[in-house]
């Protein structure tokens, strides 16, 4: 477990810096695509990709291990959710909404659920194999 720590950390990192990227320049899809059944299918899935973004996040900088408590992180991360919706509003293309920054803290919590899940699982995994 510790051998992933410091990929995690790197990971984490990249990530974090590849979602700012196109939470804050890229700005909506639909604007570069005009095919209806792109923009029906996007708007479809838009929910699920804020969720699923977040959701990684939360469990790499989880998985990161900083030495940071857990509930610092949780509220650096919803800060980061709440910052990325508010400076939206000065970005060309881009609407601050409020859904999208609920969806990203349940991303944040299942991310979040789903690192202390698998946690959970590799301490029993390691019990078992002690004996």
């Amino acid at each position: 477990m510790q051998a992933i720590i410091p990929l995690a950390r790197m990971v984490s990192g990249l990530y974090l810096a590849g979602l700012l990227f196109v939470l804050l320049f890229v700005g909506n899809p639909l604007k570069f695509v005009d095919d209806p059944q792109f923009v029906s299918a996007y708007k479809t899935v838009e929910p699920g990709l804020h969720v699923g973004l977040f959701a990684g996040l939360a469990f790499l900088v989880a998985a990161s291990q900083l030495r940071v408590p857990f509930m610092v992180q949780a509220g650096l991360l919803t800060s980061l959710a709440a910052i990325s919706e508010l400076v939206q509003i000065w970005l060309p293309n881009r609407t601050p909404r409020m859904g999208c920054f609920i969806e990203d803290i349940i991303g944040l919590a299942i991310g979040a659920i789903v690192w202390f899940i698998f946690l959970d699982l590799i301490t029993t995994l390691n019990r078992v194999r002690r004996g």
